[in-house]
Parts: C-alpha cells; sequence; structure tokens
C-alpha cells in the first residue's frame, strides 16, 4: 500500500507530490518541502495525516 498527499490538499499551489511507503513517510517529506518552498507556511503533522490518501500499489 502506498501513501500519498499533494501540496494542494494543504492549501497550496504547488505541483509539488510525494508517495512513500508510510504515513510518516509522506508527512516527513510534506514537513520537508513545506520548509523548503514555502517558507512560513505550517501545517501541523494531525492535519497532514486527514490529508494523506491511500492507494494499492
Amino acid at each position: 500500500m502506498a501513501y500519498s498527499i499533494r501540496c494542494r490538499d494543504a492549501g497550496v499551489e504547488c505541483p509539488g507530490a510525494f508517495t512513500t511507503e508510510t504515513p510518516q513517510e509522506v508527512i516527513k517529506h510534506a514537513q520537508m518541502h513545506l520548509s523548503e518552498a514555502h517558507p512560513g507556511k505550517t501545517v501541523r503533522d494531525e492535519d497532514l495525516r486527514q490529508l494523506i490518501q491511500t492507494t494499492v500499489a
């Protein structure tokens, strides 16, 4: 199973998208991207968990 999130799911106009094997890993990548590409924008881990899409690979 794969877990994914898109930057725009968090309310940011950006084509960034991340897919990983675990929800924790996708949150880590999303937070790193937010801090680098969108300084000043913060999203709580709990909010990201609610936005994660689960897909069967």
